[in-house]
């Protein structure tokens, strides 16, 4: 190191608050994935607004479009999230939301009784979905507006699980922050529900 480089810039730099780590998708079913093949999610809480960036690298992209009321059928990326969470309580009612490679969206409250409503929806629910030039995959970004999934401003009430399903009909893999292994791929699983490694502006 030059010693006539100044110290004050580097002590700068080390006080400055560091970028959120990206949190790395699990692989809950099959057992063996696809070689190269990932999906990353950084969370960060903008006042009221939750920002989700998911970075995912996948050979194995939908060559087409599927219907929008069924995108779950294709690739995509998802969030579910309960504004309300309390101890020693299924994490209900929670939301849906999901976003495929071109940018289709879907949205769905899971009421308390674990009954789905694929009519609700928040016209404020922002996304964007950008195929990558620079590697094999795409990008995704959801900005949900937690006001109107009912939060009250508190961090600690924030749960959920987010998720990837990539790959064709036949050779899917479903991936997880938080769920085991599974036998079967069930992403409505609430009592796996976690905090989110959130990163606050």
């Amino acid at each position: 190191m030059d010693p006539n480089t100044p110290l004050a810039p580097l002590a700068q730099a080390q006080s400055a608050p560091s970028e959120a780590t990206p949190q790395t998708l699990n692989l809950v079913f099959p057992s063996h994935g696809e070689e190269g093949e990932a999906t990353r999610v950084t969370y960060n809480l903008n006042g009221d607004t939750l920002v989700v960036t998911y970075e995912v690298t996948t050979r194995d992209v939908n060559p087409e479009k599927v219907a929008d009321t069924e995108i779950f059928n294709g690739n995509v990326v998802e969030l579910f999230i309960c504004t309300t969470a309390r101890p020693a309580q299924i994490p209900r009612p929670y939301y849906e939301f999901e976003v495929s490679p071109y940018n289709q969206e879907l949205q769905v409250l899971i009421d308390k009784n674990g009954k789905f409503n694929e009519k609700w929806n928040t016209a404020r629910f922002m996304h964007s979905a950008t195929m990558r030039t620079d590697r094999p995959g795409w990008d995704a970004v959801m900005e949900i507006p937690l006001k109107d999934l009912a939060w009250n401003g508190d961090p600690a009430t924030l749960v959920g699980n987010a998720f990837a399903i990539l790959g064709a009909q036949g050779v899917r893999r479903f991936y997880s922050a938080y769920l085991p292994q599974q036998a079967k791929p069930n992403f409505h699983e609430p009592a796996f529900f976690k905090p989110f490694p959130l990163n606050s502006n």
